[in-house]
């Protein structure tokens, strides 16, 4: 059966649709354009111009399955309202990003050199989950504050930020020493502090890099 064509005065259609209809399309004031199908596996498919489908409604389903492709919005700053039934900006989600950064770390003016630098992070709405590891080849002991920098993000400047883990090893020094990191305000770099010795005293550096010294740094901020 060939396809009707609308050429000029187009379709004019001022009836609602029934249950049970093979395919219809209606219209009635409150709920404008009605498109009903009934079909064996859908009830409603859209497909694409190469025969795919794209968007589709199972028989007797409620839910809307996206098929092919990504949901994607024409204009920037858009989003998911997520648990509501109006638009609220508390409950939309309109950013989410994955990528990588490259961690360094900085003593004082002096750095060290790398045999490895790599750092992952995931960044939903405004919190953002940062991860690196680096292994370094070179030591570096000058006894100042150390600092992390390379953050994807530039943190918030509203003077919160959650204390972040920080693992260290070197042949140098312990086996194993855990620190704490912080994120300075409106920046993208943290301090990494909180070493305690054997006789108890807080150490706001590490005074140590090793040649092969390993480092995990994982923290999680707002922007």
């Amino acid at each position: 059966m060939a396809l009707t064509k609308i050429n000029s005065a187009g379709l004019n259609i001022n009836a609602d649709t029934a249950s049970g209809d093979d395919a219809a399309v209606g219209y009635t004031a409150a709920e404008g354009l009605i498109l009903t199908g009934q079909g064996s596996t859908d009830d409603v498919t859209i497909k694409n111009d190469a025969d795919t489908t794209v968007i589709n409604v199972a028989t007797g389903s409620s839910d809307v399955e996206v098929s092919a492709g990504d949901l994607i919005f024409g204009t920037a700053g858009k989003g998911v309202c997520l648990g509501v039934t109006s638009n609220t900006d508390a409950n939309t989600l309109d950013d989410y990003e994955e990528g990588t950064w490259t961690p360094t770390i900085q003593d004082g003016a002096s750095s060290p050199t790398y045999t490895h630098q790599f750092g992952k992070y995931t960044k939903i709405g405004n919190m953002v989950m940062a991860f690196c590891s680096i292994r370094i080849n070179a030591q570096n002991d000058g006894g100042a504050d150390k600092k992390m920098y390379g953050f994807p993000f530039t943190n918030s400047d509203t003077g919160y930020s959650i204390p972040g883990y920080f693992g260290y090893y070197s042949s140098l020094a312990d086996p194993k020493i855990t620190y704490a990191s912080y994120l300075v305000n409106n920046a993208t770099n943290c301090y990494i502090i909180g070493q305690e010795d054997d006789s108890g005293t807080v150490d706001n550096a590490i005074d140590i890099w090793g040649d092969d010294a390993r480092a995990d740094l994982m923290h999680i901020y707002y922007t």
